[in-house]
């Protein structure tokens, strides 16, 4: 009888091994969802040529993708463990300023001058997204609300950050900053009527709120390209991208009336946005905009002083050499910089270390990397379910065979 079940437990053990590496064997199709945007995003220009952009990923970490001379670079994890979508602002070609809020509630600044720095607390108990900019390459202005729903401010002069300062206001919104010089900041919101509302200082004061109309459904985000010059970008009721923009001169310059009819005076650019819109500017009279899809996707529209373009997606792929998000079992607000191995944009000489703005540890991110497909994660769940049936029905058939085996030879046997 053990012989006649010799060969009968070959098959299975070798039905067993087939069924393992089947279901060991990454699948062949590309998992997009590996990276999955939580945020707004927001970009920043420091060159003609170059626009950077930051966005909080699913593990609370910051992440960073950036174009130059018509190349996107890899999808790159920065670290971090951020409350709030990011704030970036550059004061010079070699230099960029990266906001958010922390697990405090404080905001934390972390800075690339050609080395990624530590991150540093800036205290405030912030309840929106901050939003910052850079007047000179030694002033900095930082904007968010607080948790009575007024705008704060704090701001630094050559490295040397000030105290939070209460602006008042009614936010239900993060802010949207722009400046053209070091006397002009303009501050945009949504109050609680929904439409865009404006404060702007002039270097001695600041003026009284004043509505901008619209719907928005989303915090606002303006850049100045040149002096006079205001464009914003907001995400309407019908998720669309809404345009509007002021032109000089000064204090007598005007607000754009839009041809949209029903989007109380701005353009619309269309679209189904999941995220707010973020915009910026390489030079003047150029835009880029840029926000998350519907899809989970980041889309990108540029202006280049005459029309816009066809939205573009932007490739989601990590880089080859792309740190693996690490977790950590104790949640605290120290955030301390870790070495890690440097990631080199192929694009740009942006090299990076991880900073350990330390992070949830049931939250972690693992890619594998195909030159020939991008992004191939592990076994998802669709797989698993696949997978998990063909197994089941691979072992439901081995043990059918061998029964009709057994049978066919238990009634041989009989008959002899």
């Amino acid at each position: 009888m053990s012989e006649r079940l010799i060969p009968q437990a070959r098959i299975l053990l070798l039905g067993t091994l087939m069924l393992v590496i089947f279901l060991t064997t990454p699948p062949l199709r590309v998992h997009a969802a590996t990276l999955v945007f939580t945020s707004d995003p927001d970009c920043v220009s420091r060159t003609p040529d170059r626009v950077d952009c930051f966005v909080r990923g699913q593990d609370n970490a910051l992440w960073h993708v950036g174009w130059q001379a018509g190349k996107w670079s890899s999808w790159e994890s920065l670290g971090g463990n951020l409350t709030s979508g990011p704030s970036a602002t550059s004061t010079g070609p070699n230099r960029l300023d990266i906001f958010a809020r922390g697990p405090d509630d404080g905001l934390w600044h972390v800075w690339w001058d050609g080395a990624l720095h530590s991150w540093e607390d800036l205290g405030g108990n912030l309840s929106t997204s901050p939003d910052c900019i850079s007047r000179t390459p030694n002033l900095l202005d930082c904007f968010a609300g607080s948790t009575d729903k007024k705008l704060m401010q704090i701001s630094s002069n050559s490295a040397t950050w000030g105290n939070w300062k209460i602006l008042g206001g009614v936010l239900t919104s993060g802010p949207g900053v722009a400046s053209w010089g070091p006397d002009r900041i303009d501050v945009f919101v949504r109050s609680t009527d929904k439409a865009m509302w404006q404060m702007s200082w002039d270097g001695s004061g600041w003026s009284k709120w004043e509505s901008r109309g619209g719907i928005l459904t989303s915090d606002p985000d303006c850049v100045s390209w040149g002096t006079n010059r205001i464009d914003c970008v907001v995400r309407g009721p019908d998720n669309g991208v809404w345009w509007k923009w002021y032109s000089g001169p000064g204090t007598g310059g005007t607000w754009s009336n839009g041809s949209c009819p029903k989007c109380d005076g701005y353009e619309t650019l269309g679209g189904k946005a999941k995220s707010g819109p973020t915009i910026s500017s390489r030079e003047a009279n150029t835009l880029d905009v840029f926000v998350i899809g519907q899809d989970g996707q980041m889309y990108h529209k540029a202006w280049n002083g005459a029309a816009w373009s066809h939205g573009d997606l932007v490739p989601l792929t990590l880089a080859a050499t792309a740190n693996q998000v690490t977790t950590n079992s104790n949640v605290t607000t120290t955030f301390t910089s870790t070495p890690a191995s440097t990631s080199t944009l192929s694009t740009s000489s942006y090299a990076s270390q991880t900073a350990s703005f330390t992070q949830s540890a049931s939250l972690q991110i693992s890619s594998q990397i195909s030159p020939e497909s991008g992004i191939q994660g592990g076994l998802q769940t669709s797989d698993l379910l696949v997978f998990g049936s063909i197994g089941v029905i691979a072992v439901i058939s081995i043990i059918i065979v061998l029964r009709r085996r057994r049978r066919t030879k238990t009634v041989t046997e009989s008959s002899d």
